[in-house]
């Protein structure tokens, strides 16, 4: 699977994250350098959007978070059985 990382810097660059998901990669998404109020609003706009692609986000650390595509979550479903 590919993967970008993106190291946001502000909250209207989100949209760009949630293009690569429905392109098929797997998101590597730092918001260190992103103020605190925005950093909220980009994790909601993302749950949001990722919630409408059937994609998956899950929190690394407090500052890194990977966000995963519909084909790729459906991938590891079929490995588990």
């Amino acid at each position: 699977m590919k993967e970008i990382i993106y190291k946001l810097r502000s909250y209207s660059e989100a949209v760009e994250v949630l293009d690569q998901l429905q392109a098929g990669y797997r998101v590597i998404l730092d918001i260190e350098n992103v103020e605190r109020t925005e950093a909220q609003r980009v994790i909601d706009f993302l749950c949001g959007g990722i919630y409408i692609i059937n994609g998956q986000i899950q929190q690394i650390n407090s500052f890194t978070y990977l966000c995963l595509p519909k084909s790729e979550i459906n991938i590891n479903e079929e490995e588990q059985i």
